[in-house]
This record gives structure tokens, C-alpha cells and sequence, in this order.
């Protein structure tokens, strides 16, 4: 397809969404052709990478006005459905970054836009792309785990830096720098609750599972960067509509090197995700006379597609999300990651705050495929 026939995109937040502005150029079907954001100098360095062929906004009224097939929308989370049924309404096809939202009013805002608008929606969650999630996910299908019964994940990410932000300080400024500033500005992570952007563990745990959460009791930390900010870490334990029970952890701002982790444990064996560099993934099967863990040699990196994929970031998982997204548009195909799963996985965090908020108690979870 030649450039004039791509499909043409448009990206809004060129902090993540860089990674889409620059991937949707890498394949041959479609085009980046509009970039918009607030910080002026973001626009010029998405320019300067993109081309000649893009245009910058700092508008996004602006940007929607122009000649688009495409929105990718990654600006902050508590805007997400305003911007996506904005993009929606206009015609587009909308690429949505994590989670779908924060406000279930708003989760039901956007099913109806879709409903409505019949244009593709699908949420970018690329952790369900991992190599290693797909190989779960076939051996729990094969049935050499037997029934799984329970599973856990958890996301730990200190990004505490990301709380504030201050043009008078450099980009890497630490957090108690930017905290102590007179002139820094909380953006939206600060009032972020941790488990509200689960779905990079919980995606992946209901894609292997095919299951959804129909239930969940949640507690809270206190936090860790003074009143007025997020708690540290928040914890929540779901009930599935599969029977499951799923626990998840996630938290943003203690002082800890990154991870995903995940486990899985069934009625014949169990699977349990890296901790860190130094371990593996590991693997028991009562019936094949194990007589501990094996350790198996499994990547983030999925085998199908061309080897540039892998610099897309997150093990190449980037790369497929535009790719399928791309694909199902060009062949009018479901999307991979419909508005409907996107609520399977976005849906149980907000149930978990209002859980955090009545003290622990449990709170049902809404399935918007029947609303």
C-alpha cells in the first residue's frame, strides 16, 4: 500500500505515545500523520523523528479537525473516554493506551460510543503480547496445569518522579526535588490509586485463563510521599466468574526495582513468573515426575513478526498491538482488545477503590457488555 493509500494517524500524548507515533510508521499500511500534545518541545522532537509527512498540534480539537483514519489516544488516564468518544464521534478508529478509564460512568460513556459510533476500539494493553503470557496461556488450554484454581500477579514500578513536573528542573529531577520546588505541579498520577492501572496484570491473567472478575475486595496502604498523595501500594482479591480467585498487587511508589510477576497453580501443577534477573520461569507437573521446579527458557519476545519488532519496546509487544490494530481495520476483523474486554480488565480496579473506600467489603463488578 503506498503512502498516499495508508492509513493515516493521529497520536495525542507524546510521552507513551511516542512509542505509537513511531511504530504506525514502521508499517507499511499506515502513516503517523498528526502529533499533538502540550509540551511544545515534545511536538518538535515527534517532528523531527517522524518527518516531513507529520504535523503537530497543541490542540486536540485541531488535530481532530485535520484528515485521520486513526487516533491514538495516550494522554493522562483520567481523560482516556473523553478523548476516545471525541475521537469516536468524529469517525475515527481509536487505539487507546491503559486503563480504559478510572470512572465506571465514564467505562459506560465509552461502550455506548462504540455501540453508537461502530467505529473499532481497542485498548493497548501490550502485556497480554509477552512471549511467555501466550505460553502460559497455551499450557493452561492443554490442560497440563488441570484445573487452575487460583492466580496471582503483581506490578511494582517506583514512579514517584511522575507525580509532579517542573519545567525549571531537568527532566531526571528526583521526586523530592520536584516535591520540594515551589513551582512544581502535581500531574494526574499523584491522586492515582495503584490498583486502578492493574490491567498489565490482570490483562494477562484473563487472556491465559479466559475468565473475567465478578467480584473483589480490596485494601489500601497509607502513602508513601506525604498527605495529599496516592497510597503506596493497594492489594485486591477478585472472584471470577470461573470460580477463580485472583490476587493483585500493584504499586508505584516505594524504592524498588521494577517488575511483573505472575502465578499460577492448578489441580495437576503450577507456573510461577521471574522475581528478578537472577530467576527463571518455573514450572511443575505432578504427573510427569518432577521432583521440584523446572526451569524453563521462556522470553517477553513473541516469534512471529519481523525482528525490528523487538526495539519496539516491551519485548516487542508494542509492535503487535499496532500491527493487529492496523490489520483489523485494513480486513474488518473484531478487534483484538475490544471495548468489552477492555472493561474486563479496567472495570474490576474501579470496583476495588470503591472496596478500599467501604473498608475492605465486597463489591460487585459490572460486566457493560449487558448494560
Amino acid at each position: 500500500m503506498s503512502s498516499r493509500q495508508a492509513l493515516k494517524v493521529g497520536v495525542l500524548g507524546l510521552r507513551r505515545g511516542m512509542t505509537f507515533a513511531t511504530q504506525f510508521n514502521t508499517l507499511p499500511e499506515t502513516r503517523t500523520v498528526a502529533v499533538c500534545d502540550q509540551d511544545s518541545a515534545r511536538i518538535e522532537h515527534a517532528l523531527n523523528t517522524l518527518g516531513s509527512d507529520a504535523r503537530g498540534f497543541s490542540e486536540y480539537n485541531e488535530m481532530l479537525a485535520t484528515d485521520l483514519d486513526i487516533v491514538v489516544v495516550a494522554s493522562g488516564a483520567p481523560d482516556h473516554v473523553l478523548h476516545c468518544c471525541q475521537a469516536l464521534e468524529s469517525g475515527r478508529h481509536v487505539l487507546s493506551e491503559v486503563p480504559a478509564d478510572i470512572s465506571l460512568d465514564r467505562c459506560r460513556e465509552l461502550v455506548a460510543s462504540v455501540r453508537k459510533t461502530g467505529r473499532k476500539y481497542m485498548l493497548a494493553e501490550n502485556c497480554c503480547y509477552w512471549g511467555f503470557v501466550q505460553e502460559y496461556r497455551r499450557q493452561v488450554r492443554t490442560g497440563r496445569l488441570g484445573d487452575v484454581l487460583y492466580a496471582e500477579g503483581e506490578y511494582l514500578h517506583d514512579v514517584r518522579r511522575l507525580y509532579l513536573e517542573n519545567l525549571d528542573l531537568p527532566k531526571d529531577a528526583g521526586f523530592r526535588a520536584l516535591r520540594e520546588h515551589p513551582k512544581s505541579r502535581r500531574t494526574w498520577r499523584a491522586d492515582l490509586h495503584p490498583i486502578n492501572y492493574l490491567t498489565h496484570d490482570l490483562g494477562p491473567l484473563l487472556e491465559i485463563l479466559d475468565d473475567r472478575c465478578v467480584s473483589v475486595c480490596a485494601m489500601a496502604t497509607a502513602s508513601a510521599c506525604g498527605e495529599g498523595f496516592a497510597p503506596a501500594a493497594e492489594v485486591a482479591l477478585f472472584k471470577t466468574a470461573g470460580g477463580r480467585v485472583i490476587k493483585l498487587l500493584t504499586e508505584f511508589s516505594l524504592p524498588r526495582p521494577s517488575h511483573h510477576w505472575f502465578a499460577l497453580m492448578g489441580t495437576k501443577g503450577s507456573l510461577e513468573s521471574p522475581r528478578g534477573p537472577a530467576t527463571k520461569h518455573l514450572l511443575y507437573c505432578e504427573d510427569e515426575n518432577m521432583e521440584s521446579w523446572s526451569e524453563m527458557a521462556w522470553s517477553t519476545r513473541l516469534l512471529a513478526g519481523p525482528a525490528a519488532a523487538w526495539k519496539s519496546g516491551h519485548g516487542g509487544a508494542d509492535w503487535h498491538i499496532s500491527r493487529e490494530f492496523a490489520d483489523c481495520i485494513l480486513h474488518d476483523t473484531p478487534s483484538p482488545i475490544d471495548v468489552f474486554r477492555a472493561m474486563d480488565y479496567t472495570v474490576p480496579g474501579i470496583c476495588a477503590v470503591r472496596s478500599i473506600e467501604q473498608g475492605g467489603a465486597p463489591v460487585p463488578i459490572p460486566d457493560l457488555r449487558e448494560d
